[in-house]
């Protein structure tokens, strides 16, 4: 019987090496296009064109509430069914 080395992750979850490589040639890929983005952001900057950043969103549910949770507050449910948080304004109308 032929076994794979295999590695346990944060989670508990087999890593193959296959899979360990592969994430990490995507990871390098990704780390060499990060100076050329930097380095266009400068010129621009430069050139007198640059591009302010005006809004962020991060979403990270490491284990925290699930997205309907967070995304519909229910403001015309009852109060058993409705969260703590209300409803709060944002730049779309009607959201």
């Amino acid at each position: 019987m032929i076994t794979r080395p295999v590695c346990r992750g944060y989670r508990g979850e087999e890593i193959s090496r296959r899979s360990f490589i592969s994430s990490s040639v995507i990871a390098g890929v990704g780390g060499l296009t990060l100076p050329q983005v930097l380095r266009q952001r400068a010129e621009a900057a430069t050139a007198g064109r640059a591009v302010k950043d005006t809004a962020v969103i991060q979403i990270w549910l490491g284990g925290g509430p699930s997205h309907f949770e967070t995304y519909d507050p229910k403001p015309d449910a009852p109060a058993e069914y409705r969260g703590p948080f209300g409803v709060i304004p944002t730049k779309l109308p009607g959201v």
